[in-house]
């Protein structure tokens, strides 16, 4: 069982969808349902999650973090972000992930798919290892000293 998440013009859909993919239990929460004294209140608790959620892997630097909640904002005022997208310069995965790959010897794609099958505590452990932290640390690292590569022959 997994739940799907949809967006519908005036709220969130969840759906707990079986293994065969048949919708199991349906909920629709409408924003209109909601106080509009409480909306604003709710669209800034998003906005910091949002925030919170695509720099928390910048967590330990706090001034860098902030730096790269800047760049989620230009990415949404540009009107560039997608749901999944992350400050650009930190890649678009998080270092464990992708140490996690490199210890595997298989692509990210596989590994996100693979994590997909335990539970958050599950995922939890397995990125938290040793050898996953030992190399994720270094990718930190190499992300920090990267000078990145200029795409401005595609913008």
């Amino acid at each position: 069982m997994r739940t799907k998440v949809e967006y519908v013009e005036d709220g969130v859909v969840f759906n707990v969808v079986d293994e065969a993919g048949k919708i199991q239990h349906h909920k629709e929460f409408r924003l209109d349902t909601i106080p509009e004294t409480q909306q604003q209140n709710l669209k800034l608790y998003g906005f910091n999650k949002l925030l919170s959620d695509r720099t928390s892997e910048f967590s330990k630097n706090h001034a860098e973090r902030l730096e790269k909640m800047e760049e989620v904002v230009a990415l949404l005022a540009s009107d560039q972000w997608r749901s999944g997208s992350r400050a650009s310069t930190s890649g678009t995965v998080s270092p464990e992930v992708e140490a996690l790959a490199e210890l595997k010897g298989v692509t990210i794609p596989e590994i996100q798919k693979a994590l997909k099958q335990y539970s958050k505590e599950q995922r939890e452990k397995i990125l938290a290892n040793d050898k996953v932290a030992e190399k994720a640390e270094r990718i930190r690292q190499e992300r920090q000293e990267s000078e990145g590569v200029s795409l401005d022959d595609l913008a």
